[in-house]
């Protein structure tokens, strides 16, 4: 099959729009009167209007873009249109409508094909196919496999493929005709085909209807790999390519690529996704203004890495190319379970490293994809999976048998699996300290060290504490020590038998947390009788650090048990939350029990009788008496009844306060 053939192919050429701008490429707006109503744009109500208007003459698309205008895309003008098409037009205001010269065309030879080119033939003709290799795949049970577009296979007329030369095929430099196309390879027969609705109808608005083929890979020397190629290197379309590391939907305004046999890697952006009408079959999928030509049918179509559909049909549009893909995820929604390669990254191990000692049971921990599965197999022991987390993590226990061991660990999804990652240890009895443990923080003093070890074995502690301890038979070991505030690094490790690893644990030895004496808690002042300074008791010797909730920390000495600490500034009026810490030998406390309590503004006084009451030598001790209601609630009442016009007026006479309005 690698001889060069004599192609008997009838041209299908694609028809051309007219259409005015596009930002894409865009048409004029319906003149819709602005009291019309806005169509569906999703759902049911948009499938079932979709599927009216596409029966119609001269309907050729109906889509919808970003800022959810219905785009009617037609080969004739508004006024030209069935009744049932013009009423819809100008019945809704949020319909555009699109003018093409020709009905949409599948961009095939023959057939139309995209993507790293190869021939459709039937085995009984010398007619062929020329169409694109949309993107690697999987059958149902995990067998290699391609995705391509349906109409290249002639409504199963075709039942085999076979690569063609890229530097034959016209994006890798050949010649545009037909007459002599190589073959490169035997590829495979098509397991599957659909173009518009099930069974090859005509289909109708709704995801079902798609252009999608599949092809079952037979050729075993053929290597299939996730990416598309940029079509850089003809002589090796595998050494310059864009990954495939997702499948997904197109989102309308978003950049897209496209790579195909006749018109090679072009770029542009999506404009509207929904329904057309390719060749008179319904496709459901989106419009893009991306360069294709006939040949790259099937052709792959991603934005950024992920892939989201396969060249169906297109045209120009005022003299500038357009293409509608098949959506992707719709069209393997119906092959029965085939699915795309995608790009899986080597899982990356955060710790312990690899080739070092570890315990049995240690935890080893790493990162992969989101949502993949780590399969993990060991030199020791049954083969085992691993889920890796959403936030892209995996951990596993390191085995208890003793000895070398390595882990090779493959990321999944689907049928798709990075490159392998090694990891090697040596598993070996731990001696460790367990008592005070690594980085904790024990107050006051430590009187004891306790760890684990080999039973029978002799441990040597050095570092700040120096002896040699026998571990007992249940695996423990302790040593009595009296250690005061300070920071503390201790080394353990076996010294008899198979000497082990040593294990450093630091630890520290902090005071109590300061108190706070004065201002108490919960109390309230005004800001004439605010705190100027606070005062609490401690350790002799340490150093306070209060942390006012506001600039640096403020310092003083303990002497006789106490301390105090004046403010640099009176306190603003609103709440407050002081709390302390202490440092002695050169490690400090935690911040003790905060203390809290309010500054607040000068109270405000309501009502003649009331400013009398609180005057000095006014009501019962110049204290205003409790009534229940609070002056500030007697203030927001008077001040919504002059509001709405009420004739109550309640007069008050004090002193303005900073924020507040006097009424009198």
């Amino acid at each position: 099959m690698t001889a060069g053939w004599k192609v008997r192919a009838a041209c299908a050429v694609a028809g051309s729009m007219v259409l005015a701008g596009l930002t894409g490429f865009a048409g004029g707006a319906a003149h819709a009167d602005d009291a019309a109503e806005v169509a569906p744009t999703s759902g049911a109500e948009f499938e079932a209007q979709a599927s009216e208007l596409l029966a119609l003459e001269g309907v050729e698309a109906v889509t919808v873009d970003a800022a959810g205008t219905v785009v009617l895309t037609t080969t004739d003008p508004v006024d030209a249109l069935e009744d049932v098409a013009e009423e819809f037009v100008e019945d809704h205001r949020n319909v555009e409508v699109r003018l093409l010269d020709a009905p949409l065309s599948a961009l095939s030879v023959t057939d139309v094909v995209g993507g790293a080119g190869y021939a459709a033939m039937s085995g009984s003709s010398d007619d062929l196919g020329l169409c694109s290799i949309g993107f690697a795949g999987f059958t149902p049970d995990g067998a290699p496999a391609v995705v391509s577009a349906g109409h290249c296979t002639d409504d199963g007329s075709y039942a085999d493929a076979v690569l063609t030369v890229p530097a034959g095929d016209p994006a890798g430099g050949g010649a545009t005709g037909n007459d002599d196309i190589a073959g490169l390879a035997e590829l495979g027969a098509f397991g599957f085909s659909q173009f518009g609705g099930p069974g090859n109808t005509e289909g109708q608005a709704d995801a079902a209807s798609t252009d999608v083929s599949v092809i079952d890979v037979t050729n075993t020397d053929l290597d299939l790999l996730p990416v598309v190629t940029d079509w850089t290197t003809t002589g090796d379309l595998s050494a310059s390519t864009r990954p495939v590391t997702a499948v997904g939907t197109a989102r309308p305004g978003a950049s897209v690529v496209k790579s195909g046999r006749t018109t090679g890697f072009t770029s542009g952006t999506v404009d509207s996704i929904g329904y057309a009408s390719v060749d008179g079959r319904t496709v459901y999928g989106f419009w893009t203004d991306v360069p294709g030509a006939p040949g790259d049918s099937g052709g792959a179509v991603l934005q950024g890495s992920t892939a989201v559909g396969v060249v169906s049909g297109g045209g120009t549009a005022g003299g500038a190319p357009v293409m509608f893909a098949a959506d992707l995820q719709a069209a393997l929604a119906v092959t029965g379970g085939y699915s795309v390669a995608v790009q899986v990254a080597a899982p990356v191990l955060t710790g312990p490293a690899t080739g070092s000692v570890v315990a049995p049971g240690a935890t080893i921990s790493g990162t992969a994809g989101a949502g993949t599965t780590l399969a993990v197999e060991p030199s020791v022991g049954e083969p085992f999976e691993v889920p890796v987390g959403a936030a892209g993590t995996w951990s596993f226990p390191a085995t208890e048998v003793l000895g070398p061991i390595s882990y090779t660990l493959v990321a999944r999804s689907g049928y798709s699996a990075s490159a392998p990652t090694v990891l090697e240890y040596e598993v070996l009895p731990v001696t460790a300290l367990t008592s005070p443990g690594d980085g904790e923080r024990v107050l006051t003093s430590v009187q004891r060290l306790a760890g684990v070890g080999a039973a029978g074995e002799d441990v040597a502690l050095t570092g700040d504490v120096e002896a040699v301890v026998e571990v007992a038979e249940d695996g423990t070991w302790e040593h009595e020590v009296d250690l005061s505030y300070g920071r503390y690094t201790v080394t353990v490790q076996q010294i008899t038998g198979t000497p082990g690893e040593p294990s450093t644990s630091t630890f520290e030895v902090v005071p109590v947390a300061p108190a706070i004496t004065d201002p108490v808690d919960g109390g309230s002042f005004t800001p004439a009788t605010a705190p100027t300074t606070v005062s609490g008791t401690g350790l002799d010797g340490a150093r306070v650090g209060l942390d006012t909730g506001h600039g640096p920390l403020l310092h003083a000495d303990v002497v006789d048990g106490t301390w105090t600490i004046e403010l640099p500034e009176a306190l603003e009026a609103r709440d407050h939350r002081f709390t302390a810490n202490q440092s002695l030998a050169s490690v400090d406390s935690d911040f003790g029990q905060p203390v809290t309590f309010t500054v607040a503004a000068d109270a405000a006084v309501v009502g003649d009788d009331v400013a009398a009451a609180a005057a000095p030598g006014g009501g019962d001790d110049g204290v205003l008496a409790q009534t229940g209601v609070s002056a500030a609630l007697i203030v927001l009442v008077a001040a919504m009844l002059v509001g709405i016009g009420a004739h109550t007026v309640i007069r008050a006479r004090r002193t303005p306060v900073a924020g507040v309005r006097t009424i009198a």
